[in-house]
Formats: structure tokens, sequence, C-alpha cells
């Protein structure tokens, strides 16, 4: 068996190994709990933080402690990404244009190997304003089939996968803000 014949048997034997996840195989699952450095701050975080939060809200002269659902929007990309980097300003736009809202929104990290340095210059080259998560990539392929990029994962207040898009939308900021305001209608 000749080279080239030895490779192609590896990479089809690798496919069926471990098949990659497509959007339907992920909407209605259990969102899988990704946890990371945040870029370029020091420290932890977990996306599962992310969906339920503690909020306090003021009544008369006490404050009420209520746990608050968000949505959850993550953006996988990779530096290497030329799609994922025209996907940037438009998703900075949608986060910021719905910071009042419980919806929160992380970038999320997929590059085989990367430093907080370039994370760092990447985040003011672009502008970054979105929390960048930099979990550990072969967990946060696997379990969110982030093999194909770009891709964003919605996930419902419920902590459920609600929608997943994969390649660059030309409308993107649009089909984003509209599915995030039919899952904000559900508690």
């Amino acid at each position: 068996m000749n080279l080239k014949a030895f490779l192609l048997a590896c990479l089809l034997v690798q496919c069926l190994m471990s098949p990659t996840l497509y959007a339907e195989d992920l909407v209605g699952r259990e969102a899988p709990d990704l946890s990371g450095e945040l870029a370029p701050e020091p420290g932890k975080l977990k996306v599962s933080d992310l969906l339920e939060e503690l909020k306090f809200v003021e009544q008369g002269d006490k404050y009420l402690a209520l746990r608050q659902r968000n949505v959850v929007v993550l953006n996988f990309f990779a530096t290497w990404c030329v799609p994922c980097i025209r996907e940037i300003p438009a998703f900075n736009r949608l986060a910021q244009s719905m910071k009042d809202q419980p919806v929160k929104f992380l970038y999320v990290n997929v590059d085989q190997e990367i430093t907080q340095a370039t994370v760092k210059k990447m985040i003011a080259k672009y502008n970054l304003r979105v929390p960048v998560l930099l979990p550990q990539r072969e967990y946060a392929v696997e379990a969110y089939g982030a093999d194909a990029l770009p891709r964003i994962v919605m996930i419902d207040r419920a902590g459920k996968i609600a929608e997943v898009i994969t390649g660059f939308e030309d409308h993107l900021e649009e089909k984003l803000k509209t599915r995030i305001s039919e899952l904000l209608k559900n508690p």
C-alpha cells in the first residue's frame, strides 16, 4: 500500500470513529458545559455560570435576590478562520444592543494551540467586545460539533441547544436578534 492510500484509509477510519455532530443532532439536547480560561483575563469561566446568575433587585429599602435564567450565545471561532473574523462586527453590535436583556454572548476559541498573548492581540486587532473563552479544544469541538467554522450555538433558558448556525451568514445580526427575541419570550 502506498503512502497516499494509507493516509486516505487513516482519514476514513478517523471520520467513521468520530462522526461530526450536525445542527440537527444538537438541537434539543442539553447543552454540554464548557469551561476554560477567560482571555485575556486571569481566571476560569463556565458556560453553566452564564445560564443562571444571581441578581439583586431593589425593593423599597431592601434588596431581593433573584435567580435569572439567561439565553447564552456561543460563537466558536479560530484565529485563522476568515469568515469568523468577518462575523465579529455583527456579533459585537448585537451583544451591545442586547446588553440589558437576559442574554449572554461568548466567543469560544478552538485553535489547536493558542496563548493568552495571541488572543490578547486578536482582541485588540479586531476590537472584540465579547468575552473570549479558551476551553480544552478537543472537548469543545466534540461536544458542540465545532469542527466546521464559524459555528454559533444558541442555548435557551432551560439549558437546551435551541439553534445552531454553521458557516458565514450575510444577515447574521438580524437572524440572531430575531431568534434570541423568540427565546427570551420563554422563561
